[in-house]
């Protein structure tokens, strides 16, 4: 992935230039230059690249933006707020998060399963962002949101289609992960009950993990363990 990433990037880059805006080619080179672009971002977040992935996550949105998808611009303010947290800058988290989330409501109010699942997702990221601040009222308070918005899912659903993986479990992983933070354990693991997280789906097939100021945590089996 790595090898092949820098070339389709510039191929896309090329053929957006080559097609006039609005046009059905210009737009498809958008939407894949959107998805490589994402992909870049998490390959570099997993080789300990953190300011690169901010740079893959500013040209995801640069293309999201000329594309005006309130959908696709979820997504990549969801890839941003991921790169914003790595670097501890939890306000402009917050600030990301709330606008993409604004421009979401007139479709999470018809019950559209992306945007739900990115609604959720963005929530999701405002509860980390607040427990990392030390506000455990503002995160408990949006992990009901997110909570709430999984609730709205078809059952048994996971995001997989925008990389989110977000689910019922999935707010599990991230209150497990805000109790850690504000040193409230407990209260994260007991907040969502009746799931199976290990079931969960990943991207990287492994147990579901999360950064915390603390170290790094891994819920397993309906517990926590940090190293």
């Amino acid at each position: 992935m790595a090898e092949l990433l820098p070339a389709l990037l510039e191929d896309l880059n090329t053929t957006i230039l080559l097609h006039e805006r609005g046009t059905a080619e210009r737009d498809a080179a958008l939407r894949l230059l959107v998805d490589a672009a994402r992909n870049a971002r998490q390959t570099l977040n997993q080789t300990g690249l953190p300011d690169l992935a901010w740079v893959a996550a500013e040209v995801a949105a640069g293309a999201a933006t000329q594309l005006d998808d309130p959908i696709v611009k979820a997504a990549v303010a969801w890839d941003r707020c991921g790169a914003l947290l790595h670097q501890g800058s939890a306000r402009e988290t917050q600030a990301i998060a709330d606008a993409a989330l604004r421009d979401l409501e007139p479709l999470s109010a018809t019950g559209d399963t992306d945007a739900l699942v990115l609604e959720g997702a963005l929530v999701l990221r405002q509860v980390i962002a607040c427990a990392r601040a030390g506000d455990a009222d503002g995160a408990w308070g949006q992990a009901r949101r997110a909570l709430d918005v999984s609730g709205r899912l078809p059952a048994g659903h996971h995001d997989l289609r925008w990389q989110t993986v977000f689910s019922r479990a999935n707010v599990l992983v991230h209150t497990t992960e805000a109790g850690v933070e504000v040193d409230a354990p407990d209260t994260g693991l007991a907040f969502v009950d009746g799931v199976d997280v290990p079931s969960m789906p990943s991207r990287s097939g492994s147990p579901t993990t999360g950064s915390t100021r603390h170290g790094r945590c891994i819920v397993w089996g309906g517990g926590l363990r940090r190293w």
